[in-house]
């Protein structure tokens, strides 16, 4: 494959804790967390990057949520480091709201975390350089269905299924994709009214 697009903004750009380094070596082409030559050296980051500057300039940016597939969670900073963000409890009540707003549409569990302990802190995310670099407090990154199980129950599916196992989370049945839509909904306007809320410096 070739960047990660996930690990190729400028904020904490190539940090990865020393064993994530030795053995997924993100400095290198090939590897699935490849970081680039370079922050922004992507030509799709540098023009999410650029429209975000160009809409916080125009107006500062209340809330930022960046959509991916797949896992069932509803992250906030910080992605690249254990240590909580200064904003950390105000974060992570207003993702366990909208989580819980979430549920409440068709009964689908995602859990609110700190992105960073998700699989391994990682820098270069755009959650993270929204959240520090453009100042944008409420800052999320979401990992929509299907829900990834625990580390125990993939490392079998990988024996029984190979490299399937991983992959076909990314092919959600198109049956479930308008409930995909209803429930995230719900969970973008409760941070929404969280956001608008929240005046405070």
């Amino acid at each position: 494959g070739g960047v990660n697009p996930n690990c190729n903004f400028p904020t904490a750009f190539g940090k990865f804790p020393w064993w994530a380094r030795l053995f997924l070596k993100p400095h290198k082409p090939g590897s699935p967390v490849y970081q680039g030559e370079e922050p922004l050296s992507e030509m799709c980051c540098r023009a999410v990057a650029d429209e975000l500057r160009s809409l916080n300039a125009m107006q500062p940016l209340k809330l930022f949520i960046d959509l991916h597939s797949y896992g069932q969670k509803w992250m906030f900073p910080r992605a690249y480091t254990l240590d909580p963000c200064p904003h950390h409890a105000e974060l992570k009540a207003a993702a366990t709201a909208a989580v819980t707003a979430a549920a409440a549409v068709h009964g689908t569990r995602y859990e609110a975390i700190m992105a960073s302990t998700l699989e391994i802190p990682a820098g270069g995310s755009a959650l993270d350089w929204v959240y520090e670099e453009l100042g944008v407090r409420h800052s999320y990154l979401v990992e929509l269905r299907p829900g990834f199980g625990s580390m125990c129950q993939y490392l079998v599916a990988l024996l029984l299924r190979g490299k399937a196992a991983y992959t076909d989370g990314f092919l959600l049945p198109k049956e479930q994709i308008r409930a995909v839509g209803e429930e995230v909904y719900a969970g973008i306007v409760t941070l929404a009214e969280f956001s608008l809320q929240d005046e405070l410096p």
